[in-house]
């Protein structure tokens, strides 16, 4: 990673002088943009990964500031109170996590800012369910713990969280504006069902059997970055431990991509719902999917544990899932001028297509610098954004503090730019990686998958997670683990926990809700159960904002919109200081 805080600190100061002298931040030309139910005209969704609430924000507002030389954190003397792992029912000794061996339990434990490379933890459909346990929580370190390389030999280490000493940016992120402590993977399993579940809230749809040996087809050395063909197995709906009763249960990868790993099992979603792509082009509303290497197969970066990432992660790119949005070759945006627009490119694109960046692909190299807006290109109305694979947040291959140095780079950006008094950014997380996290998900969909070589149901006992209603469809059992969840906007409420529930979908209820799109199902009528979206029974975002201008800018309001600016240091996560 490249260390020009300095430099990004001055670019950013400098920009946000030009800006204010030169238009006064004021609002961008409204004449070409949709109408909309709130204020905010551009919503911004940076989707991270593998991250449990307890993981990141167990202890919030309450950071150790034990070490010297790390960032330090303090709250506000009046921020509310979570749910978390120092307060009521979690209070050690509460948590029951038993050992590997059954003999006693391990309690959370810090991991300090030294000990951000940590191993991957297991985080697939089946063992997620039977570590919860019908609510009892433990059997995490039994089944979802990892003895690999960065992990504790006694496989404690899924028990650990950080604190603001680490993800120190993202904590004040939820100190200035708004975070949830009941937000939910809609499903358990891992990033493939979180992703899908965050663009249609259905990862039903998967027909015809499993092929092996299926082509050579297209694919990446992902250790390389070189290009080469091999054959797949292309998963179908039967019982192959990527799907099961037609849905999608693990993270086989978009059939035909050919940015795929070499040789990775793929799957074609044959007879799918709409996903918000769909939605947003039925109005003509400039949307897109902005990927880190996705305009660049052969783009790799050192990763966190020292191995080499490929930057673009196919099965993390949820678009491509769908014969209406897929851009399978990758082509580019036909102008800058169409970037957001319907072409080619089918709105899915490299994250340099919307930012400048400066990257250096290699396998020692950790240069990846966002640095403004391209010139010539307009944000669109709805924005997704996915982080190149070191810097996603996703335990082994990157890092809490990788993540930060993304994560911040963006959002400076935005708040530096033209757009910032119109808009919303959205942090959430497409799984948990099996991080600990004390409460138990409601049960809003129930799943009956059993005999399976992998992949069955087991929440509530084998091949059990409730009970479905008869002709259900199965394999989606949810809410899962629950996640972090920032708003960050003029908009938000200011230092604001919000505990309602809601899970991914209550994103896409939003977009849907922000631009009067409609339902995903709301032409065939089907209900959750029967195969509909979850977005019919997302939990609403509407109390992470206030919409009163007449409020102080206290917790209630956003006072001052230009005032809401918080630009934050990316390598320390503190306030910038110039």
């Amino acid at each position: 990673m490249t260390h020009n805080n300095i430099g990004q600190i001055a670019r950013i100061v400098s920009l946000a002088m030009t800006a204010t002298v030169a238009t006064g931040f004021a609002l961008p030309s409204l004449a070409s943009e949709p109408a909309t139910a709130t204020p905010i005209k551009h919503v911004i969704v940076i989707f991270q990964e593998n991250v449990s609430f307890d993981h990141y924000f167990g202890t919030y507002p309450v950071a150790a500031n034990s070490t010297a030389g790390e960032p330090v954190f303090k709250a506000a003397s009046d921020t509310p109170a979570i749910n978390g792992l120092l307060t009521g029912p979690a209070a050690p000794p509460n948590n029951p996590t038993l050992n590997v061996a059954g003999t006693g339990t391990i309690q959370p434990f810090r991991l300090g800012r030294n000990q951000a490379t940590t191993c991957d933890e297991d985080h697939n459909y089946t063992d997620e369910q039977a570590a919860y346990h019908a609510g009892q929580m433990d059997l995490v370190v039994q089944k979802l713990s990892s003895a690999a390389a960065n992990c504790a030999p006694d496989k404690s280490t899924v028990m650990g969280y950080y604190d603001g000493n680490t993800v120190t940016a993202l904590w004040n992120y939820a100190q200035h504006f708004a975070i949830s402590d009941n937000s939910f993977s809609t499903t358990y399993g891992p990033s493939t069902p979180g992703a899908i579940n965050l663009v249609a809230g259905n990862t039903h749809g998967v027909t015809g059997a499993t092929q092996t040996g299926f082509g050579p087809v297209p694919g990446i050395n992902q250790s390389t970055g070189a290009s080469g063909s091999q054959t797949v197995t292309v998963a179908g709906s039967d019982s192959n431990g990527n799907t099961g009763g037609g849905t999608i249960l693990n993270d086989p990868r978009p059939f035909g991509d050919v940015c795929n790993p070499l040789g990775s099992t793929q799957v074609k979603l044959d007879s799918p719902s709409k996903n918000v792509g769909d939605l947003l082009n039925a109005k003509a509303v400039s949307w897109g999917w902005f990927q880190g290497g996705f305009g660049n197969c052969n783009s790799i970066h050192k990763a966190s544990d020292g191995s080499v990432k490929q930057d673009y992660i196919g099965h993390h790119e949820p678009f491509q899932y769908f014969a209406s949005t897929q851009n399978l070759t990758h082509l580019p945006p036909s102008s800058p001028a169409m970037v957001g627009l319907t072409d080619q490119a089918k709105h899915q694109y490299d994250l340099s297509a919307l930012f400048t960046i400066n990257s250096v692909s290699g396998a020692t190299s950790r240069t990846y610098d966002i640095t403004g807006f391209q010139p010539d290109v307009k944000l669109p109305a709805v924005t997704f954004l996915k982080a190149p694979g070191f810097m996603d947040g996703h335990a082994a291959y990157s890092d809490p503090l990788l993540e930060q140095h993304f994560i911040v780079q963006v959002v400076n950006t935005v708040m530096t730019s033209k757009y910032w008094n119109d808009t919303a950014i959205i942090v959430l997380y497409d799984d948990s990686d099996g991080w600990y996290d004390h409460v138990y998900p409601p049960l809003v969909n129930a799943s009956a998958l059993s005999a399976l070589p992998s992949s069955s149901d087991a929440l509530t006992g084998p091949g059990q997670c409730g009970v479905p209603v008869a002709g259900a469809v199965l394999g989606r059992c949810g809410y899962g683990p629950r996640q972090p969840f920032l708003v960050i906007s003029p908009f938000a409420r200011r230092n604001y926990v919000d505990h309602t529930a809601t899970d991914q979908t209550s994103v896409l209820r939003f977009i849907e809700d922000n631009f009067t799109l409609g339902r995903i199902d709301a032409a065939s009528g089907k209900s959750v159960a029967q195969g509909g979206s979850f977005d019919q029974v997302a939990g609403s975002l509407d109390s992470l904002f206030s919409f009163d201008e007449d409020e102080d800018g206290g917790h209630g309001g956003h006072g001052d919109r230009d005032s809401r600016r918080l630009l934050l240091d990316a390598n320390t996560g503190e306030p910038a200081r110039w």
